[in-house]
């Protein structure tokens, strides 16, 4: 397999208008979703996990992994700047490709 190929494997499919909007729909309503929890100070549930199942199973596996790593940097930079901020799991999964 040469490289031309290897990398048109992995290429991200082309969105339309309609499905790019529901993209960006479903990050908001990860971003709200995410600041919702309910439980206690020991154990809180947020129900941030649904816009993000709801991309994997729309768009796949490589769109859900590029929203993820946009979400936390847009999380981490702008919605709470004074938080922790880890993005490793996307970059790894990006080095063994």
């Amino acid at each position: 397999m040469n490289r031309s190929t290897l990398f048109r494997s992995f290429s991200l499919p082309k969105l339309g208008t309609q499905q790019l909007v529901v993209l960006a729909l479903l990050m908001a309503l990860d971003m709200v979703l995410g600041r919702l929890s309910v439980g206690t100070n020991m154990l809180r549930i947020s129900f941030g996990f649904v816009a993000i199942s709801l991309i994997a199973k729309l768009y796949g596996p490589l769109w859900t992994m590029l929203v993820a790593a946009v979400l936390d940097i847009v999380g981490a930079t702008i919605i709470s700047p004074n938080g922790n901020f880890f993005l490793v799991s996307p970059y790894l999964l990006l080095w063994r490709v």
